[in-house]
């Protein structure tokens, strides 16, 4: 009953250190009883570098050492950071994480955009 809550959780900003990743995983930790039905109203993806994005524009900015990748048609690049988690640790974080989480709210992983999450409760169910 109530207002369902969503929440997406994104690892790996460029400047994000481990610690700062802990502290987005303990947030969800300690509002657990305010998160309804997490196993469908919840994402932890990875920062992706977008092509135009402020990051992308100023990467010194942001600790972003070396932009990686692309062609003339990427919207997505690689990159390294300076003092942010190395996508490797970003990674790993991510797997940690969803193994804690899981442990916690009996995970249920959907298609991961809500539309189709929508379509494939409706065919097959919420269980």
């Amino acid at each position: 009953e109530g207002i369902a809550v969503h929440i997406f959780c994104m690892l790996g900003f460029p400047t994000e250190r481990k610690e700062e990743a802990q502290e987005t995983l303990n947030f969800v930790l300690e509002n657990k009883e305010a998160i309804s039905t997490i196993g469908l109203s919840m994402d932890m993806g990875i920062f992706s570098l977008a092509r135009h994005s402020e990051v992308y524009k100023e990467p010194e900015r942001f600790g972003v050492t070396d932009v990686c990748g692309g062609g003339d048609l990427a919207i997505r690049y690689d990159f390294e950071t300076a003092g942010g988690m190395e996508r490797e640790e970003v990674h790993q974080a991510q797997e940690e994480f969803y193994e804690v989480l899981d442990k916690v709210f009996s995970l249920r992983f959907l298609p991961y955009w809500e539309e189709y999450s929508l379509l494939y409760m409706d065919r097959y169910g919420k269980s």
